[in-house]
């Protein structure tokens, strides 16, 4: 388990401190909510565009209480950034695996 302090300190990275957070269930998730070419347009790291897909379809994934267990245990808070930051490490874990 990676702690908030943990990821502020610089032990780990952005994406592995989300990550944790990040099931099969939560990946399969994004692929019912967004194509695969969405999800490939919106982290296309070499094209000009960025946020492709609107914040509020991200802010409306998940519901505040969702992770709350996990974010406090690692000494986090419940905010609707945290969980933006956890549905865009799912939708980047799903795009990884399905290619």
């Amino acid at each position: 388990m990676i702690t908030r302090e943990q990821y502020l300190n610089r032990e780990c990275t952005h994406r592995e401190y989300y990550a944790q957070f990040v099931g099969g269930y939560v990946r399969r998730h994004m692929l019912s909510l967004f194509t695969l070419d969405e999800l490939r347009e919106e982290f296309n790291e070499e094209s000009d565009k960025y946020n492709v897909i609107p914040l509020y379809k991200w802010d409306r994934i998940f519901s505040l209480h969702q992770f709350a267990d996990q974010l406090r245990l690692r000494g986090d808070y419940v905010t609707q950034a945290n969980l933006v930051c956890i549905a865009r490490e799912a939708a980047r874990q799903a795009l990884e695996e399905m290619g």
